[in-house]
């Protein structure tokens, strides 16, 4: 089922908090920045509405009660979400970078 497939590397971590000793994981997608390298948040759309059907099909959700939230990337994603379907009743696009020009420091997103 995973033929062809690079899984990312895994990690274990182990760290303290007050009272307890919590065990942590750290998955690192292989090549997964340079999939969407030019063509964010559009490569991204097909793939999450590919997740939202799935759970639809497994009846885990309400198609009519559909919501999507998103911060930093995650906004720029839903801005382009709800700007290409009607699907989601509500949406919460957090912290989006929605104007490149004024994200860099010299006026420029190209290298």
């Amino acid at each position: 089922m995973l033929h062809g497939v690079t899984l990312g590397e895994v990690e274990e971590i182990w760290y303290g908090s007050d009272q307890f000793r919590i065990q942590g994981w750290i998955v690192k997608p292989p090549e997964f920045a340079n999939a969407i390298n030019h063509d964010y948040p559009g490569a991204d759309m097909p793939d999450l509405m590919r997740g939202v059907d799935e759970m639809l099909s497994r009846g885990y959700i309400d198609q009519d009660n559909l919501f999507v939230y998103g911060c930093s990337g995650g906004g720029i994603l839903t801005t382009y979400i709800v700007g290409n379907t009607d699907r989601f009743t509500a949406a919460s696009a957090n912290c989006p970078i929605v104007n490149w020009m004024s994200a860099t420091p010299t006026g420029s997103a190209g290298p």
